[in-house]
């Protein structure tokens, strides 16, 4: 008996989930020796599409796509927003330019993955190429207005994604940290603080992305004090419990700035220890100045973690090394 089309889906899925990606392509093999399951059920391509994605193969998830025989806007998407994910926007943007071979239009969803493209490889003419069909075809909506803000302040366009921003229907604290993102993403640490005062101004109060764009704001710009003091207040003001996110942060933050022992105590308040890329941070800003002590302390926290970590043993290297220099 055939298996059916539903049943291999449910497979995938559950292979996906736990990354099982030499089960998921036995299971795509025999798909290809049941050709009928291809040709006459979209679904299975799509799931094997978002099976090859999610394991971090896009040449297998393209080579699916490419052999489909019937082909509607749900693969596409799938495909590009699978590049898109993954930091390919080139890629992105080459499989948005084959979609019309297929007869289709792309849909508002293919609008905000292909912005999200543009503004991550600077491609401002093609995004604004995609700004004018989005007015065209009426289809500017809030999803949309807010990708075109980040796709314009990534590329640069500040006085464009200003523009943008203001023409809002509803500005809300989601729009806002996306216009201090593309801000703080050019470098532009100076116009990130002066939104932030506008946003509070307007009554919206930050969340804990925005906190995290602040953050590296700071760190870029390197101020510690500063840092210090918007991670305080989003805790005791905003009752927002940090994020292992907010902690990598801020112990990168104080360790550019050297201020090892801030770091050190951050990383004792924080509610669990056994998050290697905090030890991680600690031994590249150990690796920069040739902090020996320090870096083999965080050098045993870090093989306590995973003995066989090899980032670890190559900092611990670099700092012995730049040790040896000094000396000399």
């Amino acid at each position: 008996m055939l298996a059916d089309a539903s049943i291999f889906c449910s497979i995938l899925k559950a292979c996906t989930t736990f990354r099982a990606i030499e089960k998921d392509k036995k299971v795509h093999a025999q798909v290809l020796k049941e050709e009928r399951l291809l040709e006459n059920d979209s679904l299975i391509g799509n799931a094997l599409m978002d099976m090859y994605i999610k394991c971090c193969s896009l040449s297998k998830a393209q080579e699916v796509l490419d052999g489909l025989v019937s082909r509607d806007i749900v693969p596409w998407n799938t495909m590009i927003a699978g590049y898109v994910q993954h930091g390919d926007g080139e890629e992105a943007l080459t499989c948005f330019e084959k979609m019309p071979k297929d007869d289709l239009v792309a849909n508002p969803f293919n609008f905000v993955c292909i912005l999200k493209a543009c503004g991550s490889i600077g491609a401002l003419d093609k995004g604004r190429e995609i700004h004018v069909e989005i007015v065209q075809r009426r289809l500017l909506d809030m999803p949309l207005s807010t990708a075109l803000v980040e796709m314009y302040a990534r590329c640069g366009s500040l006085v464009k994604a200003q523009q943008v921003f203001n023409e809002l229907p509803v500005r809300d604290v989601v729009s806002w940290t996306i216009l201090l993102a593309g801000f703080a993403h050019i470098g532009n640490d100076v116009i990130v603080i002066h939104q932030l005062e506008n946003m509070l101004r307007e009554g919206i109060e930050p969340d804990e992305v925005t906190f995290t764009v602040l953050f590296n704001v700071c760190s870029h710009s390197g101020q510690p004090d500063k840092a210090q003091m918007y991670f305080e207040t989003m805790i005791t003001y905003y009752d927002i419990i940090p994020t292992l996110e907010h902690y990598t942060c801020m112990v990168d933050l104080f360790s550019r700035a050297r201020h090892f022992d801030k770091a050190i105590v951050l990383i004792a308040s924080m509610p669990i220890h056994d998050y290697i890329p905090i030890w991680t941070v600690l031994l590249g800003a150990c690796q920069q100045c040739g902090n020996l002590e320090l870096g083999n302390y965080a050098f045993e926290h870090a093989m306590q973690l995973d003995e066989k970590y090899a980032t670890a043993y190559v900092c611990m290297s670099n700092i012995y090394a730049t040790m040896t220099i000094q000396e000399d």
